[in-house]
Formats: structure tokens, sequence, C-alpha cells
């Protein structure tokens, strides 16, 4: 009887966020007991549905997946798997000795050229990365086109500023 109930709720719950989808959000966020997410956009998905075979293709007297239908695919997952879906994304929980560029940094930075970011003289010692810090800028700008990630190899004081070399082991 619960387990009617709880997939009843699931059902529900995927219709109803499925008719209020917000437009400035345009994804689905599937999130799953074992802390996966899986987003799908708004604009890609055909529909939302439930079924009664499982993964496996056998059949059951409850409702056991629920299927993202696309354009050309299909995508099943079990019921029993998901914990919530949701339309709000997510934030980004950084791991310890990550140093977002954009909170304070980004304005000491002279120039950048692959993994070697130059740093103004009179950057603040404290806000100086250390070597194993680990640099993150997520924007593209004009000295960020493509954003940037690196762990700091070694920081050296030049007569231009201060040095940063970087590798990929992020």
């Amino acid at each position: 009887m619960m387990r009617q109930i709880f997939y009843k709720v699931i059902i529900c719950s995927c219709m109803l966020m499925a008719c209020f989808v917000s437009k400035a959000q345009n994804a689905y966020y599937f999130h799953f007991h074992d802390e996966g997410i899986q987003v799908f956009y708004t604009d890609m998905v055909d529909s939302m549905t439930v079924s009664k075979v499982d993964l496996e293709g056998i059949e059951h007297e409850d409702f056991v997946t629920q299927q993202v239908w696309m354009n050309d695919t299909v995508f099943n997952y079990a019921l029993a798997d998901i914990d919530s879906v949701s339309f709000v994304t997510p934030s980004t929980i950084y791991q310890p000795g990550v140093i977002k560029l954009e909170d304070g940094l980004e304005n000491y930075v002279v120039s950048q050229d692959s993994l070697t970011i130059i740093f103004r003289t009179d950057t603040p010692s404290d806000l100086l990365p250390r070597k194993k810090d680990k640099l993150v800028y997520l924007r593209q700008t004009d000295l960020f086109p493509a954003g940037f990630a690196g762990e700091v190899v070694e920081v050296v004081k030049e007569n231009s500023g201060y040095k940063v070399d970087c590798t990929l082991r992020v």
C-alpha cells in the first residue's frame, strides 16, 4: 500500500512540475539516491511518462520506471533510484583548496597565457595563491576566453608581477 502511494506521489509530482516549469529554468534535474544528477533541457524533452515495465523488460503491477522521451531517444530510470526531480539549478560546491578568481583575485590579474597567470605586484599577499591551490574562473572574458582551471605548481615574484604557473591536475 505504501509502495503504491509512494509511486503515485512521484508520478503526480513529476506531472505537476512539468506543468509549472519556469521559463528561466530551462532544465529538469533528476536527483538520484547515489547522489548523481541527470540534466535534461526542457526544449529537448518531448514528454515524461511512467511504465510498469522495469529496466530488464519485466512487467509489474505497479509503475516501476520513469521514462523521459526525446526526439530520438528514451531514457528509462527505476523509480526507486530517483530521489527527486527539480527545476532549480543545483548550487556548485567547491572542494577545500579551490579558489575562485571571481572572488577578488580577478582584479589583480595582468595577463594569462595557457596555464600561467601574472598578478599585479600590489596583489595582497593573503590573496596570492599558494602551491597546490586550485584556481577556477568560470566566466568567459577577454582575459580568460575559455575560463580557467589549474592547480598551482609555483608562485614566483618577478618585476612584472607574481607569476603563477599551474598544471591541469584539478
